[in-house]
């Protein structure tokens, strides 16, 4: 099924290099490049689930994704860029359906210049630009219970950015506004809606390393429901992200941090709602961040992740701490192995972001395992 579905965008990708080939073989440039990751996951908590399990035991779907990056230049000034995923999350969609993660057109007026319209990436992590490619990722894949308390790394508008060369580093610097994009399924009681973003980020970049700040805002609409689908509360706010984040690959040694403060608030007041709200207005607050360590030593790199987060809203109640550890193994300049075993503790019997649990669970405690290849072709 995935290589019958998959094969759909190897089609587009062709057809697209076929035309742009035969109308201005001279002009446009074509680039498609292919990555994956097959992996199987062990949930060992029948209670609580990590993020992508939906139950306890083995699963060998929700872990897996095919993509491909498709790029079309067509002059010095004009390109366009997409990429297309299949993946096996639960969502954006399921059994590895077809989606296009982002597709934009790039605009390039002078050097160092440039403008962007459509679907791109939101940058508010550092990783973001390799959500889907886990083959650039020193760790199998990023923290969910980090990644996933801001739930969108695509949004819709426009960006505009200038870089600079300082001598001992090269600054990169955007702005950027639109409508931000969930990229995973909220419970079927809670509908939520992001518009009107803004924001900017500064990115330096050096010999080895990279470093960026990012804030950003826009307004959130939260609607909850009860099992019939009726509207129990209805709200409307705004939602501030600010982050910082950081990487080195240098002299052997693999170095990744992120840090993200999220702030949000309502300006409607809250329906008293028993033993909950109490009618006044919801103010929601989320911080989190990793670090990681590896070293590499040959073709092998072990690893160790320390991630944590802590969200505090009318919803989840609930810190987490989760630690990682890992190695990798490079068989080939295109195949890279991963094992990993993840150890989560939790202040509450409760949810938090990508973590569910059961409705009469009682544990703070939940452990997995990961073993897998991400690859190019």
């Amino acid at each position: 099924m995935l290589t019958s579905r998959f094969s759909k965008l190897s089609m587009f990708a062709s057809a697209v290099a076929l035309t742009c080939a035969s109308s201005a073989a001279s002009a446009v440039e074509v680039k498609a490049d292919g990555f994956g990751s097959l992996y199987a996951g062990k949930s060992f908590q029948p209670t609580v689930n990590p993020a992508g399990f939906t139950g306890s035991g083995f699963d060998f779907q929700h872990f897996s994704s095919i993509g491909s990056d498709v790029s079309v230049k067509l002059d010095n000034q004009f390109s366009v860029a997409a990429e297309f995923m299949a993946t096996g999350e639960v969502a954006p969609t399921t059994n590895f359906g077809n989606f296009v993660q982002w597709a934009y057109a790039t605009w390039t007026p002078m050097k160092d210049l440039s403008v962007k319209l459509g679907r791109q990436r939101y940058p508010i992590w550092t990783a973001s630009e390799f959500v889907n490619v886990h083959a650039q990722l020193p760790y199998r894949n990023i923290p969910q219970i980090v990644y996933k308390m801001a739930p969108f790394s695509t949004f819709d508008g426009a960006s505009v950015g200038y870089g600079f060369d300082l001598g001992f580093a090269k600054m990169n610097v955007s702005v950027f506004g639109g409508n931000p994009v969930l990229d995973y399924e909220l419970p079927a009681t809670i509908e939520t809606t992001f518009t009107d973003m803004y924001g900017a980020r500064v990115n330096f970049e050096g010999d080895g390393w990279r470093a960026r700040i990012q804030a950003s805002r826009g307004d959130q609409h939260v609607r909850t429901m009860d099992t019939s689908g009726n509207t129990v509360m209805y709200l409307r706010g705004t939602a501030e992200y600010y982050s910082l984040g950081y990487r080195y690959d240098k002299n052997n040694i693999v170095s990744w941090g992120e840090y993200m403060i999220e702030k949000g608030h309502s300006t409607d007041t809250v329906p008293t709602v028993p033993g909950t709200f109490g009618g006044g207005k919801m103010l929601e607050k989320e911080n989190g961040g990793y670090i990681l360590i590896g070293y590499h030593m040959g073709d092998w790199t072990p690893r160790y992740t320390f991630a944590v987060a802590d969200e505090h809203n009318g919803f989840d109640n609930n810190t987490v701490t989760e630690h990682n550890i890992g190695v990798n193994y490079k068989f080939s300049e295109v195949v890279t192995a991963k094992i990993d075993y993840e150890y989560y503790n939790l202040s509450n019997p409760g949810p938090l972001g990508s973590m569910t649990v059961t409705a009469s669970n009682t544990a703070t405690k939940a452990q997995a395992a990961y073993v897998g290849v991400d690859f190019y072709f």
